[in-house]
């Protein structure tokens, strides 16, 4: 037995000891609280904890971060050092297989949370802007600014690309998934961009200040070392009395006990610039934003941080793990077993390992010293168990990816069902994908658009009162009272054209969709002026004209170009320009008349 495991049976021993001592207290207590008449409120009812609610928070927080590395050293790692807090009645394999045991991560938790991005942001996002006309007192009407608008389309697609608005939401969703709750914050340096700068942040290095459950404040944490001294730098996003954006810098010096203590900005390089106080004139809310994953936390209800994807799997990732290391290990270990006489190793010394130190599948056996004996090599095959293991490895991973609202098809596992690949057939694999996927978009849809008109009134802010030169951007004065901003995300699942065709097809056959309607959905990306000249063709093919010429639809509203109808304009402009200038031509001669 090893130190190690010595030492943590004493330390089970121990605690065991501890827990029904405390355990006959509290029956003592519960008895004689029950004789007084006063009855036991399961509200204030707390397990028997080795460790604080908030200690145990942010082990799990590590925890999570540990299986979405997914690096075998740091999962072993993290549970020797914490398995009398976590896993000491779990028997886990990453605790419990011995050093010398082949262990394979399969990698599932990280696989989760980046799929997860592709899930919600895969189909792409449409970011549309409207900017409202202002009446005479200034303040927003109903009424559309066709030209402003535009220009904001335009610079829409500028800061999209200028800030990288789409990597860091992909980011903030991957974030989002291991840690269970994401914080994003904006900011500017002149130095290194002349456009916003977007910042994620997890639960390790920001916290949420709220009042009566509305956010009025984010702290992000940046921390230091400074030789045998650390330091934490708190940027506290927030709004001052008149609702404008406002950011509170402090610093603090952590002693060896984990106490705070302020010290001056100047202390360190990285924030003697800062100012303590900065309020942004005139951009209203914060700049700072944060998003919890699932609420309410089922592992820490108390919680206001989100629950993480992996709430509730981790012992379904180490069951994985375990299935997968015993798969690997067959390859090198359940191999045929060759005896081997002793009477043919004396050319090596007796020494069976030299014969192959990677192969371990020998045995040796006594020979016959007799010339006439057969001592020969003998080889006895052994049963294969990959497909009772490929079956248990198919459960193993089912449960772990139902438990984080996954279906196998959707991250790229096939063979668990014998589907075909229509879209129906799609959505049958892939219905808890899509399930969880409706549930976050509409809480995704929200926050995007928040978040994004935030972008446009602090770029509006900083093109204002930053001297900076914005390529391909105009000058708009945007903010929430006179702008609309909708995020619109693509399909998951791209429906197959032949498929659309027959859905499409049968719903006309059947009279229960037009044609123009068929068209459009069977065509979605053709423009409004093709799809009526195409179902102009499809009633004139079928007659429909010839009976009653309105079946046909007025094209109005489109510009012809063809090279007939030109060179008639052509033409009519030349005639045009000889009329006037025979006009003018009898202006002319007519002053001169009136001169003479």
């Amino acid at each position: 037995m090893g130190l190690f495991d010595r030492y943590r049976g004493w330390l089970g021993r121990r605690k065991e000891k501890k827990d029904n001592k405390r355990l006959d207290r509290l029956e003592a207590d519960l008895n004689m609280l029950s004789a007084r008449g006063i009855k036991y409120n399961p509200k204030y009812y707390r397990p028997v904890e080795t460790i604080s609610p908030e200690q145990e928070f942010s082990l799990s927080v590590i925890e999570n971060l540990v299986w979405f590395t997914g690096k075998p050293r740091l999962i072993r790692q993290f549970y020797a050092l914490n398995a009398p807090f976590l896993v000491s009645d779990l028997n886990f394999f990453w605790v419990s297989s011995p050093a010398e045991y082949r262990k394979v991560h399969a990698g599932l938790p990280g696989l989760i949370s980046t799929k997860m991005a592709t899930i919600l942001l895969g189909g792409g996002i449409i970011i549309e802007v409207e900017i409202y006309k202002l009446n005479d007192k200034g303040e927003p009407t109903e009424n559309i600014d066709e030209a402003k608008s535009k220009v904001a389309k335009s610079n829409v697609e500028t800061l999209k690309d200028k800030t990288l608005f789409l990597t860091r939401v992909s980011e903030a969703v991957v974030t989002e998934s291991w840690s269970g709750h994401v914080f994003i914050k904006y900011g500017y340096d002149l130095d290194a961009s002349a456009y916003p700068i977007i910042e994620i942040a997890d639960v390790r290095n920001a916290e949420v200040i709220k009042i009566r459950g509305i956010t009025t404040a984010i702290v992000f944490k940046n921390y230091y070392t400074v030789g045998p001294n650390q330091y934490v730098h708190k940027e506290t996003y927030t709004t001052d009395e008149n609702d404008d954006a406002m950011i509170i810098n402090e610093l603090f010096k952590i002693s060896p006990s984990g106490d705070e203590k302020p010290v001056p900005l100047s202390t360190l390089p990285e924030t003697e610039e800062l100012k303590e106080v900065f309020v942004f004139k005139g951009l209203k809310g914060m700049i700072a934003f944060e998003k919890p994953n699932k609420l309410p936390n089922n592992e820490f209800p108390d919680s206001s941080y989100g629950a993480s994807d992996y709430a509730g799997a981790h012992s379904s990732y180490d069951a994985l793990d375990e299935v997968l290391s015993e798969m690997y290990s067959e390859v090198r270990n359940n191999k045929s077993m060759r005896y081997i006489p002793d009477t043919m190793l004396k050319y090596i010394d007796g020494d069976i390992a030299r014969l192959d130190p990677f192969v371990r599948n020998y045995v040796k056996i006594t020979g016959d010293p007799d010339q006439n004996a057969k001592n020969e090599i003998f080889v006895t095959a052994i049963n294969d168990k990959q497909a009772s293991l490929h079956a248990k490895w198919q459960v193993a991973i089912t449960t772990a990816l139902n438990i984080a609202g996954l279906s196998p098809y959707s991250i790229g596992i096939t063979g668990l069902e014998s589907v075909n690949q229509s879209a129906e057939s799609q959505q049958e694999r892939n219905k808890a994908t899509l399930e969880t996927r409706s549930a976050k978009l509409k809480a995704w849809g929200p926050f995007l658009e928040n978040m994004f008109m935030q972008l446009l009134s602090f770029n509006s802010w900083m093109q204002k009162n930053l001297k900076i030169a914005q390529e391909d951007m105009d000058e708009l004065d945007i903010d929430f009272a006179n702008c609309n901003v909708v995020v619109k995300f693509g399909d998951y699942i791209i429906e197959k054209q032949d498929d659309k065709i027959n859905t499409w097809g049968a719903a006309k056959q059947f009279r229960v969709a037009s044609t123009l309607e068929c068209v459009k959905n069977i065509h979605p990306d053709w423009s409004e002026r093709r799809i009526d000249e195409e179902v102009n063709l499809i009633r004139f093919e079928e007659g429909m004209a010839l009976d009653n010429p309105d079946n046909l639809p007025k094209l109005t509203g489109f510009s012809y170009e063809d090279e007939d109808d030109d060179d008639d304009d052509e033409q009519e402009t030349q005639e045009e320009q000889k009329t006037k200038e025979k006009d003018m031509t009898k202006v002319i001669e007519s002053q001169e008349e009136q001169e003479t």
